[in-house]
């Protein structure tokens, strides 16, 4: 094993490593969090860029590997949420069963949506599950089967693990939710390097040649959709837990919308730039309202700060951004920069003059210059 490849591996443990000593350290917020970064409300934060950050991975599996562009993704998160706490709360199961249960209710839904919705074209594919998640916001909305409708459906927190509740158990809850990034991760990188995984690219890349080429298009595409689908319905179980509760905005429009957000800011088809870009993405979205909000803010001339004041807009200026640009995401910055770097320590290719020799190596006298 070369350096460069042990390096890697020993980054990323010392990295988690020191994610995992967050409760502990007393460093403070600067701004991005809302206190120290051991503090309840940092870790609540960071706890859910993590759930986020997962979620986003397992749809980078869809649209930045697979080229899959759906506008349901979030339908699944949502059934694991919901799943997860209306069989505790209308239920006698106890709390591993009701996990379990509502992952398999995803597995359920994921294989008949996707079963139907992948026999039609790209375009038609991101309609269809619009459509079914849709549905699933209607019925959630007018309360379906005891979903509460705007108010989401609290735990029951007496069938929680004691592990898992109270405000000095926050520790416990940040850690399960840094499992789930980990986990998650890892799958997904995993995935991505077998053959399984070149196939989507190749599929993304150009469907009709893989075909051609003797791969079962559908049935790739099916399974892609599936692993992702079931691995949403997990970290919709960790989010419900995280927050106590199953929140109806995980069925709307917006939140599908902004998995592809946070795809653009990072960087679709790398699986660590789809981390990046939704904790990126989560920060803004928890700390904006509390910036634009400020009092230095609100001392600023009226027509510098309307526009500050209204935290999605800014959202959407640093999209525009990202897009115009940065169109290759933070990933595509932070990858430039390392070439950039490998460049400049390794000089100038073998059997290829530096600039000045080069420059010499061409120049001609001029008594060497034939006659005309």
């Amino acid at each position: 094993m070369t350096v460069r490849k042990l390096v890697t591996p020993l980054v990323l443990v010392g990295v988690v490593a020191l994610l995992a000593c967050a409760p502990f350290l007393a460093v403070p917020g600067l701004g991005v969090l809302p206190d120290t970064v051991g503090g309840i409300g940092s870790l609540q934060v960071l706890g859910t860029a993590y759930v986020i950050a997962a979620l986003a991975i397992t749809y980078d599996l869809l649209m930045g590997y697979t080229g899959l562009v759906s506008f349901g993704h979030g339908m699944f998160f949502a059934l694991g949420s919901y799943g997860f706490v209306m069989l505790l709360a209308f239920t006698p199961v106890g709390f591993w069963t009701a996990a379990a249960s509502a992952v398999g209710i995803t597995v359920v839904a994921a294989v008949i949506v996707n079963a139907v919705a992948l026999r039609a074209s790209l375009i038609a594919y991101s309609m269809v599950t619009l459509a079914a998640a849709q549905l699933m916001a209607i019925a959630i909305g007018q309360n379906y089967l005891g979903s509460g409708g705007a108010d989401g459906v609290t735990i029951p927190f007496e069938k929680l693990p004691a592990a898992l509740v109270g405000i000095v158990n926050t520790k416990h809850v940040y850690w399960l939710a840094l499992a789930l990034l980990v986990g998650t991760f890892a799958l997904a990188r995993w995935l991505t390097t077998t053959r399984i995984g070149h196939v989507w690219r190749a599929i993304r890349e150009n469907e009709l040649r893989a075909e051609v080429m003797g791969f079962t298009v559908y049935t790739y595409k099916l399974v892609v959709a599936l692993i992702a689908s079931t691995l949403a319905g997990v970290a919709g179980v960790v989010y419900a837990i995280l927050l106590g509760a199953a929140d109806p905005g995980e069925t709307s429009l917006s939140f599908s919308i902004g998995l592809v957000i946070m795809l653009i800011l990072g960087g679709r088809g790398r699986v660590w730039g789809a981390l990046l870009g939704a904790v990126v993405y989560t920060l803004l979205q928890q700390r904006l309202p509390a910036i634009t909000s400020s009092a230095g803010v609100a001392a600023l001339p009226d027509v510098v700060r309307v526009p500050l004041a209204q935290p999605q807009l800014l959202l959407g200026v640093v999209f525009i951004l990202f897009v115009l640009f940065l169109p290759g995401g933070l990933a595509g910055v932070v990858d430039n920069g390392v070439r950039a770097v490998r460049r400049r320590r390794s000089g100038p290719p073998t059997g290829v003059a530096a600039d000045g020799e080069l420059a010499a190596a061409v120049s001609v006298p001029a008594s060497a210059e034939p006659t005309r």
